[in-house]
């Protein structure tokens, strides 16, 4: 990232963080998530590519995200389903079963968004034990011509 200027993808400085975090001794684990594109065509169907930090902090959960553009909340997000807010907009944890996990991570951004919307649903409960499958995220986003990431790569 630093050698080529890139930004850097969500797989990439979510680990980052994640182990930051675990050097420093939080608890916390990687998970995957499907992004929402919009109500008319629903979740990408790219899979689970999207990766975020699921964190235990003095007996609650939140959740970190470093790596979704500009929609960061900048604020660690509470499962209990409070709404925070930072300088980008308000943000929340919505309990939800859906086929894409068991939590959606909702945004209502300043200066674009006068109602809440989807960011993207990820599973609590199927965290990442082994970071080969970021080599597998990577793939999937190669191979997506047309997706807005492949031109980060």
């Amino acid at each position: 990232m630093l050698r080529k200027t890139e930004g850097g993808l969500c797989y990439e400085l979510n680990s980052i963080f994640y182990l930051f975090l675990i050097e420093n001794g939080f608890d916390c684990a990687l998970a995957r998530g499907v992004v929402y594109k919009d109500p008319t065509s629903g979740y990408f169907n790219l899979g689970r590519t999207h990766v975020t930090i699921l964190l235990c902090y003095e007996g609650k959960k939140y959740l970190i995200d470093t790596g979704f553009g500009g929609n960061l909340p900048l604020v660690p997000v509470p499962f209990s389903g409070d709404t925070v807010g930072s300088d980008n907009g308000e943000f929340r944890i919505k309990k939800e079963d859906t086929e894409h996990g068991d939590y959606i991570f909702e945004m209502k951004l300043k200066y674009k968004d006068a109602d809440w919307r989807i960011g993207y649903a990820f599973d609590s409960q199927k965290t990442i034990k082994d970071i080969s499958e970021f080599n597998r995220i990577q793939t999937i986003i190669k191979k997506m011509k047309n997706h807005h990431l492949t031109k980060l790569l």
